[in-house]
């Protein structure tokens, strides 16, 4: 390692994408910490996280701090839509860090069976890469019956996603796909985005 480096502040795209691939590195994220037990929710960092102009964000995981630009956000059905599922809501944003590039989407879904009521569906993502390359990490959030189920943190309670106006804010516990309380590679994350225009 080159002298003066730091690994700890390597761009956490990469090393999002070294967890993905296999490495058990991710505890580096949150400094010596990569997993949690789910005992406390997530809270936000208000005094010291930074505000955002029209169509720009920002995205903390860990230590490690990445800002964005927002390309776009619609509110409403995308043309793509299943009868399973459709869109309530989608910001979308791109950025780099290091060398990499990297995407953000933020998504509602509402869906009804016909059995149970409406579920609700909210994602936000960090993603680099494309099709089978494609590595990052995820928070999610589903509403059953008016009780929100967060598979990273058991004592969420509330929407993933938090709208004032233009901005929209997610804080949570991020992993790879799939993750769940207790598995490696599990960070806490905030992002803090304000839609263009």
């Amino acid at each position: 390692m080159p002298a003066g480096s730091d690994h700890r502040r390597r761009p956490f795209v990469a090393r999002s994408a070294a967890l993905v691939l296999g490495a058990t590195a991710i505890a580096l994220v949150a400094c010596g910490g990569g997993s949690s037990d789910g005992a406390a929710p997530v809270t936000a960092s208000t005094t010291t996280f930074p505000t955002v102009a029209a169509g720009r964000g920002v995205l903390r995981l860990g230590d490690d701090l990445e800002r964005f630009t927002v390309t776009s956000c619609v509110d409403g059905p995308a043309a793509d839509d299943t009868p399973e599922a459709t869109q309530r809501f989608r910001l979308t944003g791109r950025g780099t860090a290091g060398t990499l590039a990297f995407t953000i989407s933020v998504t509602r879904y509402s869906s009804n069976t016909g059995v149970g009521g409406t579920t609700l569906t909210e994602t936000a993502a960090l993603t680099s890469g494309t099709g089978d390359d494609a590595v990052g990490l995820e928070a999610k959030r589903t509403s059953i019956a008016g009780r929100w189920l967060d598979l990273n943190d058991r004592a969420a309670a509330t929407a993933l996603i938090s709208r004032s106006g233009p901005t929209v804010e997610v804080v949570a516990r991020f992993g790879p796909e799939g993750s769940k309380v207790g598995d490696e590679g599990i960070v806490a994350g905030h992002l803090r985005a304000r839609c263009p225009g």
